[in-house]
């Protein structure tokens, strides 16, 4: 077996520092309810998983929404990304929601390990505490292996005519070091000129 010495990478970059990774679930857990970080309160619905890159570490990505509700009715609101993540991912079944809290059944949320998806990453500006390097954010919306990264890129650019993600910033990208620029597993260009 030969053993490439530029090593193996499942990333495709795009311009404007836009990277679409193919992923692997290796574990998923239900953290409806959960207050996370960017969100202004507890999630009503949501998923986090931790991923297979193809790296040294494994990331984690939530996927988390918030129902409209009206009275005592429910419609999807902004959790309908957690809707279609399910659709995307070929399950079936039904998020229960019961006195204002959802929770996802167990089958639903263990027959996501093993299932594989593209996820985008993106340049969202400078680090703080290093404005030497770049700083990442992760896209809430996947694409299916069946789709290609290509479709992923596409929904992403369409998405920006209508100014979301606020926080893309692909001057931050252009303006960067060389050296802030994550590994890609691509072929150095000295190596390519023989």
């Amino acid at each position: 077996m030969a053993l490439s010495i530029y090593g193996q990478s499942t990333s495709n970059e795009y311009p404007g520092g836009i990277f679409i990774t193919k992923a692997t679930i290796i574990s998923a857990e239900d953290i409806s309810g959960e207050q996370l970080v960017y969100m202004n309160k507890p999630c009503d619905v949501g998923v986090r998983l931790t991923l297979e890159v193809g790296r040294e570490w494994q990331p984690t990505l939530n996927i988390a929404g918030n129902l409209k509700r009206e009275g005592n009715e429910s419609s999807w609101g902004n959790a309908w990304i957690v809707r279609a993540f399910f659709q995307k991912m070929a399950m079936a079944g039904d998020i229960e929601e019961a006195g204002g809290k959802c929770t996802i059944p167990v089958e639903m949320v263990q027959g996501l390990v093993g299932k594989q998806f593209y996820k985008l990453s993106y340049c969202a500006g400078m680090k703080e505490k290093d404005p030497t390097k770049v700083r990442y954010a992760e896209w809430y919306e996947v694409a299916t292996i069946d789709e290609g990264p290509d479709a992923l890129h596409a929904r992403f650019l369409k998405n920006l005519t209508k100014g979301y993600p606020k926080n893309y910033n692909p001057e931050a990208w252009d303006s960067r070091k060389a050296d802030a620029a994550p590994a890609t597993g691509s072929v150095p260009q000295a190596a390519t000129s023989w």
